[in-house]
């Protein structure tokens, strides 16, 4: 059988390890059936079906330690083609399917690239090969933390690599995408920190920026979240100072992570002034759901509930899934903020019907409904303040028997409250509910279960008040007294 002449632009060597045969090479802009003709002749076999392809793409590789099997995968599917490797011949053909998904082919180079990397840690490829590993994983829906590890260990172990401060960047992306803002930002001020070129420097600052906007719109601490801010809004002062062109898309989105820094730190005109400077450089509301977001924001920030809600919708239809979600709830919030409780209502019904509802969504309906006098729907969207007052709210509609029974689960369970403020409150409530409903007998035993469940004289102090007005309303003025004296 005839055989292609192999090329001199490539380097094949083959050789017998512990789990097989390996393959080292090293080829660029090759014709393929020459390097399947000089790998075939390496490791003592001859090419079959060569003849059967009616093209000869060129091919380039750089492998080291692969496993000679998963090497001719990768290299024949990287331009259509598959050959196998049989005990007498190397076989070419058409790859006709069925092919590996993305995932199953980067899991079998990610193993690729470990072996050779582990054989070779000093190999001037090597920070290439740790690269490409990371960039593999990034590509991969849910593997952004992995990528950014991987990045990591890049810089951290090849620091004077030229991918090194790439690496920073990369890794930050991927902690980015993950959500993971502090490993984010961590990477981004150690860069920033080094001797890295101004325009990676640059980026990094801007990146840092949003990095910690981010960080402070999930962090529940309202102290932590201007802090954060502000220290997004100094990175963004150093940029503004630097000299030279700034591209209109990057001045777009500084005036964006601008915008959310004052968002947060409670400036919605500052926050609505800097989105209409990104509008200017090429940012429409209308079309870019974050721009919606960051309007929406600002609108409920400034009290300026009914444009805030009109923004939140619009949001969430540029939205899905989760995030879809939470656009309805904080138009609802924005809503029933505004006083528009038919709205927030309606808007929980929207919800409801294509199955985007969620315990606090139903519990912004409960608290709409409770503002126009109407009975809640969604009882199991309570938390424990919730249900107190909503115990209170029955209480002074004069409902006091139904306030009695909703409290009374509650008042059984209060040893597992985690708030003592909250049991003291709920003692109180609750009794007065039973008083109301002409159980006294019941109410001066749930008072004198709370006074001794009380830790201070002062809260003490105020079970025996709530209990010598109750005894004072019944017309026991004796009872009253020793109330007042401490005796239950």
């Amino acid at each position: 059988m005839a055989q292609d002449i192999a090329l001199p632009r490539s380097t094949v060597a083959v050789v017998e390890g512990p789990d097989g045969l390996t393959i080292d090479v090293k080829a660029k802009q090759v014709s393929f059936k020459s390097l399947m003709a000089k790998i075939a002749a390496e490791c003592g076999r001859t090419v079959e079906g060569s003849e059967l392809i009616s093209r000869d793409p060129e091919v380039t590789a750089l492998l080291e330690g692969a496993d000679l099997r998963e090497a001719l995968l990768v290299i024949a599917g990287s331009v259509g083609l598959r050959a196998t490797l049989k005990a007498d011949v190397l076989v070419v053909a058409e790859d006709l399917g069925p092919y590996p998904t993305r995932r199953e082919v980067y899991t079998r180079a990610q193993a690729w690239y470990a072996r050779a990397m582990s054989a070779n840690p000093d190999s001037i490829l090597a920070p290439e090969a740790l690269w490409n590993r990371a960039r593999m994983w990034q590509q991969l829906p849910g593997e952004e933390l992995q990528a950014g590890r991987l990045f990591t260990e890049l810089y951290e172990t090849y620091p004077s690599s030229d991918l090194a401060s790439r690496a920073r960047i990369e890794a930050s992306r991927a902690f980015s995408e993950a959500r993971e803002w502090t490993e984010a930002i961590t990477c981004l001020e150690r860069l920033l920190a080094s001797a890295a070129p101004r325009p990676t420097r640059t980026r990094a600052r801007r990146l840092l920026a949003e990095a910690l906007t981010n960080l402070a719109d999930e962090t529940p601490s309202a102290q932590a979240k201007v802090e954060y801010a502000e220290r997004a809004h100094l990175q963004l002062d150093v940029l503004d100072a630097e000299e030279g062109a700034v591209s209109a898309s990057e001045r777009r989105r500084r005036y964006i992570v601008r915008s959310r820094a004052y968002s947060l730190t409670g400036d919605p005109a500052e926050a609505l002034r800097y989105l209409d400077l990104a509008r200017a450089n090429g940012s429409d509301a209308a079309v870019d759901p974050e721009v919606s977001e960051l309007r929406a924001r600002a609108f409920q920030y400034a009290g300026q509930y009914e444009q805030a809600v009109r923004a939140w919708l619009m949001y969430a239809e540029m939205t899905e899934e989760d995030v879809r979600a939470n656009a309805l709830l904080r138009a609802a919030e924005a809503a029933h903020e505004g006083g528009s409780h038919l709205t927030a209502i309606s808007i929980a019904k929207l919800a409801a019907n294509s199955g985007e509802e969620t315990l606090a969504l139903k519990n912004v309906e409960n608290r709409a409904l409770a503002a126009l006098d109407l009975p809640a729907r969604h009882l199991d969207a309570f938390n424990d303040r919730d249900i107190l007052d909503r115990g209170a709210n029955l209480l002074k509609r004069g409902l006091s028997a139904e306030a009695a029974e909703s409290l009374r689960p509650m008042f059984d369970r209060r040893k597992t409250l985690g708030d003592s403020q909250l049991r003291l409150d709920l003692g109180l409530t609750y009794a007065k509910a039973l008083s109301a409903s002409g159980r006294m007998n019941t109410a001066v035993f749930v008072l004198r279960k709370t006074a001794q469940e009380q830790v201070y004289p002062a809260d003490r102090r105020r079970v025996y008040l709530a209990a010598s007005s109750l005894f004072e309303e019944a017309g026991d003025l004796d009872l009253a007294i020793k109330a007042l004296e401490g005796r239950l």
